[in-house]
């Protein structure tokens, strides 16, 4: 299906936009930490032993947790109208079997939103943790490595990431408000930032298209979407859209549109627009695609099988996210609010 973003206009001037914050206040407290009760532990916890027998995969009703939906509802709230993240402290996990863990996750999950598939086997629950892989093979996505991943998105409403295992050293969170970001951008160089409301090209990695989608192996979509009144993102590592380049007939990268990255990837580690912090045992994390971009610090490995760095990972479509733009529709399958969107299309074999 042809990109037609002709309406995706830049704003004449800064913009006020949930997801603002500044780096450097949230680097000074935990204030944007949020603690579930002690009822919600509770109640986590019974569902937990209740549900397992079924896990991975259960309805959301068989884990049952009725005070627990008044603390989701207004994580949710404050994920698309407030910061735009949220970091959840307050499980443990010591005493529990993985089964145990990716039950507890699951059900959390699916009170949060509808989980959709992150990867062409059709994984709704992944687990991310570093497979010894090469993270300039272009058939490999970065999350199964040690490496950096710097600052991008993901293809979904929120990204759910719970620890089970940090790492040795490093592997640190990093979060980012775009809309701050892409003011500092605007103030810096209106003319490059304008740049990034222009399609870009992105390296599929050998996952396939919806059925909507033209199954080239790279797909277009501009960085940033203005559009109802929000800016909203479509970020992938740098190396996604170099990589995209090698194809026979995928549009060219202008200078102009590399200067426009150079920018933002200048901007985007300032204080004011990120900061970074660790993930412990038993945290959740849960991160608007839209409005804040993620980031993991290199990390190294205890040798230990049991002790290396496991976290485990959902997308999610949430119902009270924004109406997207309609030029994502083929590649998100719905642009509507509330209606199941964005993953990656599994492999029919």
């Amino acid at each position: 299906m042809e990109l037609n973003c002709e309406d995706n206009m830049c704003p004449d001037a800064p913009i006020i936009n949930p997801g603002s914050w500044v780096g450097r206040d949230m680097s000074k407290s935990d204030n944007w930490l949020t603690t579930w009760s002690p009822q919600a532990v509770a109640e986590i916890s019974a569902a937990t032993k209740t549900a397992k027998k079924f896990a991975p995969h259960f309805d959301k009703n068989e884990f049952h947790i009725p005070s627990t939906e008044f603390e989701i509802k207004s994580i949710l709230d404050d994920l698309e109208n407030g910061k735009g993240f949220s970091i959840i402290r307050g499980l443990s996990l010591s005493e529990m079997e993985p089964a145990d863990c990716e039950a507890l996750f699951w059900g959390l999950i699916n009170h949060l939103g509808h989980p959709v598939s992150q990867n062409s086997k059709g994984e709704c629950l992944g687990h991310v943790k570093d497979l010894g892989l090469d993270a300039n093979n272009n058939k490999v996505r970065n999350y199964q490595t040690s490496a950096e991943l710097f600052f991008h998105n993901d293809a979904c409403d929120v990204l759910a990431l719970m620890c089970l295992q940090p790492a040795k050293t490093g592997g640190h969170s990093r979060l980012a408000s775009i809309p701050d970001l892409f003011n500092a951008m605007f103030k810096q160089d209106e003319s490059l930032t304008r740049e990034l409301f222009k399609p870009y090209t992105f390296d599929r990695r050998g996952e396939p298209g919806w059925p909507d989608e033209d199954q080239k192996p790279y797909y277009l979509l501009p960085i940033f979407n203005y559009y109802a009144g929000y800016l909203t993102t479509r970020l992938t590592p740098r190396s996604y859209i170099h990589s995209a380049q090698r194809f026979k007939g995928a549009p060219r990268l202008s200078k102009r549109m590399q200067m426009a990255l150079d920018l933002m990837e200048e901007i985007v580690v300032r204080s004011e627009i990120s900061f970074n912090f660790e993930m412990k045992e038993g945290d959740i994390q849960l991160v608007n695609n839209y409005c804040v971009f993620h980031s993991r610090t290199e990390y190294e490995d205890f040798q230990e099988p049991t002790q290396k760095r496991h976290l485990l990972r959902a997308w999610l479509s949430v119902s009270n996210s924004r109406i997207l733009p309609p030029w994502f529709k083929s590649r998100w399958r719905s642009v509507v609010q509330g209606e199941i969107r964005g993953g990656i299309a599994p492999l029919i074999e």
